[in-house]
């Protein structure tokens, strides 16, 4: 399933990626839709998991999606979603907890960092190989509740190497911690949430790499492909 709303450029060719990726791997059949009301209890408990693509404002708007959404993911739903979900619902706290982060401060559109792979070995990050890369994209600087000590991160951007001072700030987009995660996995409840802050600009949806990335999330997601989502904090040893 499928949800997409917002004014993001990329939303129709990430629907077109995932429609395409899973007829052509057999992994997953996708629902690509614009209706809410797919999201009531109802409905929803047809579906193992839901795409949130690039969606902006109030897309649990009455407290019964809301209750229904929460229960789904408890439950043992899916949940993968990309880039301006962490300003889905800002008037309701709990998805920001279910997500993993908040806010939108970035700064050019065509930023270029270096990617750093935090978790090498974990089959979401096949597709890289073990090696960093250079990208450019819209990077995201997160808010609360972000936190290692409740998400598992897989890539983010190395800082040492990369110019954190382009173009023109939009919102606070300084970290204290110099902590700029790119994507993460998370459990919640009996629930599997997968979110990757790439995909403001079409092309990254014609990267077989981060498409790669995505296929092994929406897997996650649906419960078909076992990787370790332990929050990095928890982690007595570091990672090899």
């Amino acid at each position: 399933m499928n949800v997409g709303r917002g004014g993001h450029r990329s939303i129709p060719h990430a629907n077109f990626a995932v429609a395409r990726m899973g007829a052509k791997t057999g992994a997953y059949e996708a629902t690509i839709a614009h209706d809410r009301s797919l999201l009531a209890a109802g409905t929803l408990k047809a579906f193992d998991a839901v795409f949130l693509n690039n969606t902006i404002g109030p897309i649990f708007h009455t407290p019964a999606l809301r209750e229904a959404f929460e229960r789904f993911i408890k439950t043992g739903g899916g949940l993968v979603a990309n880039h301006a979900v962490t300003v889905t619902s800002t008037d309701w706290p709990a998805f920001g907890e279910i997500l993993g982060a908040r806010g939108a401060a970035h700064r050019d559109a065509d930023e270029k960092v270096f990617v750093k792979l935090d978790d090498p070995n974990s089959p979401l990050n096949e597709a890289f190989g073990g090696k960093a890369f250079a990208f450019a994209d819209e990077i995201f600087r997160f808010q609360a509740p972000y936190s290692r000590s409740k998400v598992h991160v897989l890539l983010s951007v190395d800082v040492a190497r990369t110019n954190m001072a382009q173009g023109r700030p939009r919102g606070a987009c300084v970290r204290p911690d110099n902590d700029y995660p790119i994507s993460w996995i998370r459990r919640q409840g009996k629930g599997r949430v997968f979110y990757c802050s790439l995909g403001h600009n079409p092309r990254v949806f014609w990267d077989a790499r981060i498409l790669k990335h995505f296929l092994a999330g929406i897997q996650f997601a649906l419960g078909d492909l076992k990787a370790d989502a332990t929050p990095d904090a928890a982690v007595k040893t570091p990672r090899q």
